[in-house]
């Protein structure tokens, strides 16, 4: 019941709305258009084809996904959205015209890996835009579970809406109507207003330079890494299950090459039901388990479909493969966004997505190989140990992620997470922050600090005010608030007098160093705390950043 009150409460803001409405028609394109595509390879010349195709318009991709990445976040994020959006539109168009026109494969796949490349940028933007959209962890946590249940509707609607097109008429009309859905995601993008602010904060470095943030997170940070190979490793199966599909309906179940899209659908009903599943996982604060067991459901029903003979058997068994995939990205995506800092995130995710598409392309290559060579049985069991093996030598760090995560109020949590100082901080660093601040409860009147005092701690307000003695009169700062900054990052002494409001004050205070640690090490959090700064002294806040 929680799960599903923060599933509202996230859908109740339009921004995410909007934003998640574009989405749908993205994700249904994404696999409906994919699947499209590599039925219309097969039909060309078989599986070896399909995996030839699949690869040359993945890795390319995925080479170009980070660097795309940091352009699109050099924009505002709902412009990026629309513009992606805009340019697959006009990819699918081309794609269907090339179709219908009869012209040569190699046009068409041209048309294909265009809009693979458009595609790339939008899950990143989203992904890291959600977190400056929602007021409460759980709320992130619902948010990308919407956004999983969301693609994974699409997962079963766009093949469903590809093997009915593919069935009565084309790949040319399949990829038409991927043109138009992407038109009306165009429109619900330019719907979507960010609460983040940037503060006027120029981006002056290379986009090079930009990626190298989200290459530092996983060099950095091995937490970071692991999650990132994990959600990768299960990208690399599903890149080998996207080009298995028509070989499963053809050679092994004797049906036609149009049953692959059926046997998408099958992935895809499953993945709705393992969507819906993952809202349970908002709240939780250990997630690693259900990334495990989720990796598990992809990779164990793939091995059984090796042997299975009946049509209804592999519907059932792709379901569950299905099944585990949103759980898998649910649970990953919402570690990473704990775990990586806001002045990297979209880095890490543009990193994430090439390494991704990376995973299926080399997936697809080496499925459709391996198929050719040792046969189609063989190589779905081998690929399906892949996951296991991975799992039983990476368990243990793995589990260590939840192990260092502190015993945190999350409603305390919540109010850090809206501070501008701590807002572009991991959550993780949030919450380690959190378990080192001191508590301070003073009555109506008290004294904090004097003016003339050594600066040694800043405070947050969490229950009452305080009064802030300036000389032209009395400021109060709120729950929420904070104070005690300037003397820290100016390292000089107190500049006013503080005490407790009619009601009394609690706060929590962090010393001078885990501050300074705390707020050095991301851009955004420095320049948001050094124009507080400016604007409180009356200064230009050019002179201070």
């Amino acid at each position: 019941m929680s799960a599903l009150i923060a599933a509202r409460g996230a859908l109740a803001n339009r921004n995410v709305l909007a934003a998640e409405l574009g989405y749908c028609a993205y994700a249904i394109v994404l696999h409906g258009a994919w699947l499209a595509a590599l039925v219309y390879a097969f039909s060309q010349g078989g599986v070896i084809e399909a995996g030839l195709v699949a690869f040359g318009v993945l890795l390319p991709a995925a080479l170009a996904a980070p660097l795309l990445s940091v352009a699109a976040g050099r924009l505002d994020p709902s412009r990026a959205l629309g513009l992606g959006y805009a340019i697959q539109a006009l990819a699918c168009g081309v794609t269907a015209a090339t179709i219908w026109m009869d012209a040569p494969a190699i046009v068409t796949y041209i048309g294909v890996a265009v809009l693979t490349a458009a595609q790339l940028p939008s899950r990143p933007t989203l992904l890291s835009m959600l977190p400056s959209v929602v007021s409460h962890p759980s709320e992130l946590a619902a948010a990308n579970a919407t956004a999983g249940l969301i693609e994974t509707l699409g997962s079963f609607l766009g093949p469903a809406a590809a093997a009915s097109l593919l069935f009565s008429t084309s790949p040319a009309v399949a990829f038409a109507a991927a043109g138009i859905l992407m038109a009306v995601a165009t429109v619900s993008a330019a719907l979507v207003r960010t609460s983040r602010d940037d503060d006027g904060l120029v981006v002056t470095a290379s986009a090079w330079r930009e990626m190298a943030g989200g290459v530092r997170a996983l060099r950095s940070r091995a937490d970071v890494r692991l999650i990132v190979t994990m959600i990768a490793a299960g990208l690399f199966i599903f890149g080998a299950l996207s080009v298995a599909l028509a070989a499963i309906a053809v050679d092994q179940l004797g049906q036609s090459e149009a049953t692959a899209a059926l046997l998408g659908s099958a992935i895809g009903i499953g993945g709705v039901i393992g969507a819906v599943l993952s809202f349970l996982l908002v709240g939780l604060r250990r997630l690693t388990i259900p990334l495990a067991l989720a990796l598990l459901s992809v990779a164990v029903p793939i091995m059984a479909v090796s042997a299975a003979e009946s049509l209804v058997l592999v519907l059932a068994l792709l379901a569950l493969t299905g099944l585990g995939r949103p759980v898998m990205e649910v649970a990953g995506r919402t570690l990473l966004q704990g775990l990586s800092a806001e002045d990297d995130l979209a880095q890490v995710f543009g990193l994430l997505e090439g390494l991704n598409m990376a995973a299926l392309a080399i997936g697809s290559l080496v499925f459709s190989l391996a198929a050719g060579s040792v046969g189609l049985d063989v190589a779905l069991i081998a690929f399906g140990a892949v996951l296991p093996c991975l799992l039983i030598v990476q368990f243990r760090q793995l589990r260590e992620i939840d192990h260092a995560r502190p015993e945190v109020d999350t409603n305390l949590l919540a109010l850090l997470r809206t501070s501008p100082i701590f807002a572009p901080l991991p959550a993780f660093q949030v919450e380690q922050l959190l378990v080192g601040m001191d508590e301070h409860q003073m009555a109506p009147g008290e004294i904090v600090f004097l003016e003339g005092d050594t600066g040694d701690r800043l405070h947050v307000v969490v229950d009452g005010s305080a009064l802030v003695e300036l000389p032209d009169g009395e400021v109060e700062t709120d729950v929420g608030g904070y104070f005690g900054e300037i003397a820290l990052l100016r390292d000089q002494p107190r500049m006013a007098t503080v005490r407790a409001g009619a009601a009394g004050l609690r706060t929590r205070s962090l010393d001078r160093d885990a501050f300074l640690a705390a707020i050095s090490g991301v851009a955004r959090s420095s320049h948001r705390t050094s124009r507080e700064v400016a604007r409180r002294l009356g200064e230009d806040e050019h002179d201070t950043i």
